[in-house]
Order: structure tokens, then sequence, then C-alpha cells
């Protein structure tokens, strides 16, 4: 079962596909609910070009592979969409989601290529059947990551929509969580309980829970 190592460099791949897939899954729900702005702005494509942060798409992952980090993180540019162009403010919370539920559509999708893979027994390539692992779970790491309620991730907007408009208190305080919700990221993840938490309890066990349903189910 050596395939089923974690491997940061073979993750790289999986990475930008994912995080395309999410943007694509934004731009297309943005347009389902009336909004064409990220169409009109070409990002309705899944030609990673358009969708590429320098930053996020490229410098993050690659300094976190030279620090021989055990997994990779990134994003691309946000889909720009505009909420008073959806036909019902719902339509906020949905194209939010549909970034996340790309990313669970895309372990499915995987999980069953593997498992088909693993099944038939042929001579397939180690490497591929870690790449499948590796894409797997990346995008297990993305989904829930994305889900995580503070701006500038998706989870964010279902907070807003179901709690911080309904009163001027809840309001300013996602109006805080807007100005410092990056940096309140990086403390959450990196310094506190919580990064062990989310990514050994959370990201951890839903991978574990899904490969060995793949592979022993």
């Amino acid at each position: 079962m050596g395939f089923l190592q974690i491997d940061p460099l073979l993750m790289l791949p999986g990475l930008l596909f994912a995080v395309v897939c999410h943007e694509y899954a934004h731009a297309l729900f943005a347009k389902l609910g009336g909004d064409m702005t990220a169409t009109y702005q070409g990002r309705l494509s899944l030609n990673p070009l358009v969708h590429i942060d320098p930053v996020g798409t490229v410098i993050v992952p690659l300094v976190l592979l030279i620090m021989k980090a055990p997994f990779l993180i990134g994003w691309a540019k946000p889909v720009p969409v505009n909420p008073l162009k959806y036909r019902k403010p719902e339509w906020d919370v949905v194209v939010s989601l549909a970034g996340p539920g790309a990313n669970f559509a895309l372990v499915i999708a995987a999980g069953i290529v593997l498992k088909f893979l693993l099944l038939v027994n042929l001579a397939t390539p180690t490497v591929l059947l870690q790449i499948l692992v590796n894409f797997i779970f990346i995008n297990i790491l993305l989904g829930c990551f994305n889900l995580i309620p503070i701006p500038p991730l998706d989870g964010s907007h279902v907070l807003f929509h179901y709690v911080a408009k309904r009163s001027s208190s809840a309001l300013q305080s996602f109006a805080f969580l807007e100005q410092y919700g990056f940096l309140i990221l990086i403390v959450l993840l990196f310094m506190t309980p919580f990064g062990d938490l989310f990514f050994g309890g959370i990201v951890g066990n839903i991978y574990l829970f899904i490969i060995r349903l793949i592979v022993f189910g």
C-alpha cells in the first residue's frame, strides 16, 4: 500500500486542477443564478491561465515545496460576482458553496477511478495510484478549508447570509472579520490548537475514511 503516501510534489498538478475547477464552479453557478460578471470576464473557463493567482497558485505552493511541508495548499484568483444580479438572494450561498462542492465532487470522481483500478487489478503504475490518492487528499483539504466561515473563504458568505446581516452588531463583527480575516486564518491554523484539529482531526479523518472505503470497502 505504498501508493497511499501523501507526497506534496505529486500533489502539485492536482492542486492546480482543483483550484481551477473550484473557480469554474463559482463562475458557472453565478451564471445560473443570473450574474454574468464572471462569464463576461472570461472566468467561465477551465483554462488555468485565466484563474492563476501569482501568489496563491505559484509562489505559496512552491515555497511549501521548498520548505518540505507535509502538504500543499493554494488558491486561484477569486471569481468576480455581483450578488445584486442574482435572481434570489439565496444564490449567494449557492454560488459560494459551488466551489467546495466542486472539490468534493472531484474527490468522488477520483475515488471511483481509484476503486476501479484496484478492482480490475491491472498493472497500473504506482505513480498513477499515488497521484489519484494525493488528488483526493488535496480536494478534501481545499473543500474543507474553504468552508471555514472566515473571510475571504467561501464559508464566510454563508455566515454573512444567515447570521451577519441579521443585526447591526453581527454586521460590525463581520466587517472586522473581513478586514483581518486572512491574518486570523493564519493565526488559527498555524499558531493555535485549531490547526491540529482542522488538519489532523477533520481533514485527516475524512481522508482516512474515504481511503479505507475505497481500498478495503
